[in-house]
């Protein structure tokens, strides 16, 4: 984790929903709405990462994607150092894109087969007419200085992704994400198309290229074992909605919405003989187009009352341990 964090929030999201129409019939009549992100709010600080966890189909990568504007948000306010990146126009919004950048979940699918390694990495240097490294430097100089940096050898700049493993591929797109030098970077769950053995790797890489390059990273995975070891403090999404964040220290050893302890509890235990104490989810997620009443979680929740089925529960700062944290629970556990 990295400890020179700014207070100050590199971004800032405010009551950001994202929905999808439902068109049906011969003239695409809308007839609802999957709500794939519901009055998100959170602060990013510079220098830090924030991990963002949940199951499938809860926001979290349409919910990066957003913060990015490579989706804008049906209602909500981006704000990227302060500047309101909705109220951009096309040229400054393409000008501040050089200071944010996407890592994909896929290694393969996100580089084109038909160019070479240089030529992927290159290419953002080619789109927004920058070498951005030393003065005097060639765009291939760069390349070779990018994929040094992420551990490829720079004389295989000449060969195509179907070449290189999983983990190769990806430490490609990283390459590609960091060469224009950008301030903040999304990692789309990065590791989750890897093998065990190098995600890790992985994670060491973006961890080493924190602290080398000053980087704030927005980390999207699916479970908590995975954001452990890189994220300063934790998001927890269910349903298109914030339900608890928290320090990671804080959020592992106790957390307070029951959804967090479930999650916890299905991280797995090295010890074949012992079991993991904690919350079995039931059932499966609710559908992001008819969300239940009050608590969207209530469905799934061995803890749920009548309030729950009534009243939504609001992200709520609370005092736990002595440090503030975020829950969104009328009943949260202690």
């Amino acid at each position: 984790m990295n400890e020179s964090i700014v207070q100050t929030p590199l971004l800032e999201a405010r009551n950001v929903k994202k929905y999808f129409p439902i068109k049906r019939g011969v003239f695409s009549r809308t007839v609802g709405y999957v709500r794939a992100v519901v009055d998100v709010s959170l602060e990013i600080r510079r220098g830090e990462t924030l991990g963002l966890v949940g199951e499938s189909g809860c926001g979290k990568s349409t919910l990066g994607r957003v913060l990015l504007m490579l989706q804008h948000p049906t209602a909500g306010q981006v704000r990227f150092e302060g500047r309101d990146l909705l109220g951009l126009r096309k040229r400054e919004l393409r000008a501040m894109r050089r200071e944010m950048q996407i890592i994909f979940q896929d290694p393969f699918g996100s580089l084109d087969p038909r160019f070479t390694i240089g030529d992927i990495v290159g290419e953002p240097l080619i789109v927004h007419r920058a070498v951005s490294g030393r003065a005097g430097q060639t765009m291939d100089e760069r390349v070779v200085e990018l994929l040094e940096l992420v551990g490829l050898d720079p004389a295989r700049r000449y060969r195509y992704p179907h070449e290189f493993s999983g983990g190769q591929r990806q430490r490609v797109s990283i390459a590609r994400s960091i060469a224009l030098n950008p301030k903040f970077i999304v990692a789309d769950e990065p590791v989750s198309a890897l093998d065990v053995s190098v995600q890790s790797q992985v994670i060491n890489l973006l961890s080493d290229l924190q602290a080398r390059l000053g980087l704030t990273y927005l980390f999207i995975a699916h479970g908590l074992n995975v954001v452990r070891h890189i994220s300063d403090r934790v998001g927890v999404m269910y349903l298109g909605k914030l339900v608890e964040v928290a320090s990671t220290d804080a959020l592992f050893s106790a957390p307070l919405h029951p959804y967090t302890a479930a999650l916890l509890s299905a991280i797995p235990v090295p010890d074949p003989h012992r079991r993991r104490n904690g919350i079995t989810l039931k059932g499966d997620v609710p559908s992001p187009s008819n969300p239940p009443s009050g608590c969207r979680f209530r469905t799934r929740c061995l803890f749920a009352q009548p309030r729950c089925a009534d009243e939504e529960p609001l992200l709520k700062t609370i005092a736990s341990g002595g440090s503030g944290r975020e829950v969104a629970c009328h009943f949260p556990l202690s």
